[in-house]
């Protein structure tokens, strides 16, 4: 006796939503007037990403993207609920939605200047955090305007700035009489120079 055929099961294929991304893509070239790359690289977003447009949003807040890639996303959601005709209300995202001004701590600012990988950028922002000048002020700034015994520079103000004199910190101040004498006394200051004795 042989035995029963083994009845194959067969899935279903599950509803993909390749057709509705396609359907979207359409709707963004003709209807919204989106570029190609810019269809593409909505899509790359959607590749992510699933559910319903609720859910999509609370999978790109738990994200560990970047800020401007979620508000991208979070637009592009946007315009997928549109196109579904279901109701959205897009979040209001961080920075990019707050009018407020951003004043950093000086723990942060602190964090922002270690982060910098260009010596010469590193020390103008020192400067500049320090006493305020601009960076026409930072760059134009003479050896004969820093004083070491009292730890002290002065800026000359231009474009309206008056000149002021300003205490500097001992990051800021550790300069080397013998290293000073080998500048011209008059001569600008190079910022790699002024990173160097500030590192040293």
């Amino acid at each position: 006796m042989g035995s029963n055929p083994t009845l194959r099961t067969i899935k279903e294929p599950a509803k993909s939503k390749d057709s509705d991304l396609l359907n979207f893509g359409l709707w963004l070239k003709f209807t919204k007037d989106n570029r190609d790359s810019t269809i593409e690289r909505k899509f790359r977003f959607f590749a992510k990403l699933s559910g319903t447009p609720i859910e999509m949003t609370n999978q790109v807040l738990n994200s560990l993207w970047c800020d401007k890639s979620k508000s991208n996303c979070l637009d592009a959601i946007t315009q997928y609920a549109e196109f579904k005709k279901m109701p959205y209300n897009r979040p209001n995202f961080r920075v990019y939605d707050n009018d407020e001004m951003f004043v950093p701590n000086p723990d942060m600012v602190k964090r922002f200047v270690y982060r910098i990988r260009s010596i010469p950028n590193k020390a103008m922002i020192l400067l500049s955090v320090e006493t305020g000048c601009s960076s026409g002020e930072a760059w134009s700034l003479e050896w004969k305007a820093i004083n070491f015994s009292t730890k002290s520079v002065t800026i000359t103000g231009n474009k309206e700035h008056r000149t002021k004199t300003y205490s500097l910190s001992d990051e800021l101040s550790v300069y080397s009489s013998d290293y000073q004498k080998r500048i011209s006394e008059y001569s600008p200051i190079s910022i790699s120079q002024l990173a160097l004795t500030i590192l040293l």
